[in-house]
């Protein structure tokens, strides 16, 4: 392998007359992501020396300063580009992570989730409660989508589907672990308080149950809209 430069003379010297030839257009606002958010973290850093868990790390620092998503987004595709692009010219041999690896879905979120159960010594089945009950268009979001008001939402309708008590406190207590491991990992910067998540199984199915009225109402309206349909 060549020298490796730093990270910031890597983009002076090669990367920055890249962006020019690819993808003009696009340049000023790549430009900007890099002098921004990239360049300050790691630009001193050795190329060859950044490591796969240093390009998680600062994708997850972003997010947990709670600038836009979009712009998280933006920046783990250009600190993908960068990499995979230094590794094209000898001077990177690392792993780059998949954009999915960055900010991981939430079935991503509920592998790593009971992943690090077994890695604990816990029943990692916890989690097929999470894997029968949340729709496979939420697996499919990014776990920095998802609001503690949708995973309130979620657990509501599925109460008023009729899923039994038993099931929606499973379902809470669970989405309330896979959720608050996300925050000690840097995956979410939300807060869901467990009280929150418990207090939306069905009236009465938890004893002194605080329930939001308009969700309860919304769920009873769609269960009832489905009904009808049928």
């Amino acid at each position: 392998m060549q020298h490796s430069p730093t990270v910031a003379a890597f983009v002076a010297e090669r990367y920055r007359a890249a962006l020019a030839r690819r993808d003009p257009a696009g340049r000023d606002a790549r430009e900007a992501l890099l002098g921004r958010h990239i360049l300050p973290a790691i630009g001193e850093r050795v190329l060859r020396e950044v490591l796969y868990r240093d390009l998680q790390a600062l994708a997850r620092e972003r997010l947990a300063s709670r600038i836009p998503l979009r712009t998280v987004r933006a920046i783990a595709a250009e600190l993908r580009a960068l990499f995979v692009y230094a590794r094209e010219k000898g001077l990177y041999s690392g792993p780059v992570p998949l954009l999915e690896n960055f900010l991981p879905s939430v079935r991503g979120l509920i592998r790593l989730y009971a992943a690090e159960l077994e890695r604990v010594g816990l029943d990692a089945s916890r989690t097929d409660v999470l894997q029968r009950y949340v729709p496979a268009a939420v697996k499919k979001m990014a776990v920095a989508e998802i609001s503690p008001a949708v995973l309130k939402r979620l657990v509501m309708m599925k109460a008023a589907a009729g899923l039994p008590p038993g099931e929606v406190r499973a379902l809470a207590r669970a989405l309330f672990g896979v959720f608050q491991f996300a925050s000690e990992a840097g995956l979410y910067r939300d807060v869901v308080p467990q009280r929150f998540l418990l207090a939306t199984s069905w009236p009465g199915a938890l004893p002194g149950a605080v329930v939001d009225g308009a969700i309860v109402n919304a769920a009873r309206a769609r269960a009832a809209s489905r009904a009808v349909g049928r």
